[in-house]
């Protein structure tokens, strides 16, 4: 299947892709990129390890790098031209010991913030909301997939509420969840890389087939007929019926994220790719 993208950063690998009101940023290791009024241009170096970090924008539409430094967390806020660290603005998850973080930030509602072995925040715009997550063998990822946040981590799956992380009952297909994305509660699909597989929760049970890439890494979707994958192999696109590979695309993708079915983004070793339908 045949659909345009561009390359619109090759300076280097991206691992993480944030959009903001007016803005938008990319991620690598130790390289960060910001675009304003449609312009690329490299931002100051990070300070330290962001290799297992993601890039967000706050809500004052700066941004922000979150995740972990090896047992590490990292939070930094880019002010006045600058990275700093950003500690004031999770509150008490900033104390001893600064284990990882995991979570979402951005303009939209809600931000959710934790820390391994500790609490999490979850930042609404009418307020916080603190609570104890379920204890974690490893660090979790979190999707705000349109309103609704949801975190995975190996074979379990939470729909990330206001009072705590609900489980996801249903016996899952996979083993371990590389990448998640709900359309709904009753269409969410997941990634694993390795067996190269993509599964599907209907509402009552999940289904698996093979991956139309080798070593799907990551899955962003508009909506049920738009469901896109990218991993080590390409990138392939769901449109509701069937799975296309997406020809002409780099191999070595990391990343997929998207603004609108008309715009979408990759991330990966050959830097950042870009679909903007005509």
């Amino acid at each position: 299947m045949s659909i345009p993208f561009e390359r619109v950063l090759g300076e280097g690998a991206v691992h993480s892709i944030g959009f903001g009101e007016k803005k938008k940023a990319a991620l690598g290791a130790g390289v960060a990129w910001l675009e304003q009024a449609g312009k690329w241009a490299p931002m100051p170096k990070p300070p330290g390890d962001t290799s297992g970090s993601r890039i967000f924008f706050g809500r004052d539409d700066q941004p922000r790098v979150m995740g972990a430094a090896g047992d590490a967390f990292v939070y930094l806020r880019f002010k006045n031209g600058a990275w700093k660290v950003g500690e004031e603005e999770i509150a008490g998850l900033a104390v001893a010991p600064k284990s990882p973080l995991y979570g979402v930030l951005g303009h939209a509602d809600p931000e959710v913030v934790c820390k391994m072995g500790a609490g999490c925040i979850i930042k609404r715009r009418s307020g916080w909301k603190l609570y104890d997550p379920p204890a974690m063998t490893a660090i979790p990822e979190v999707e705000l997939c349109g309103a609704q946040p949801w975190a995975f981590e190996g074979k379990q799956v939470w729909k990330v509420a206001d009072t705590g992380f609900q489980p996801h009952a249903p016996t899952p297909t996979f083993t371990k969840a590389d990448g998640l994305w709900a359309v709904a509660d009753n269409d969410i699909w997941v990634v694993e890389r390795s067996p190269a597989g993509v599964h599907h929760f209907d509402g009552s049970k999940w289904t698996s087939a093979r991956a139309p890439i080798d070593g799907p890494r990551a899955i962003w979707a508009s909506g049920p007929n738009d469901v896109w994958i990218a991993g080590d192999g390409g990138a392939a696109r769901f449109d509701g019926k069937a799975w296309s590979a997406i020809s002409d695309v780099p191999k070595k993708l990391v990343t997929v994220n998207g603004v609108s079915a008309s715009e979408i983004w990759l991330g990966g070793e050959d830097g950042l790719y870009r679909h903007r339908a005509k």
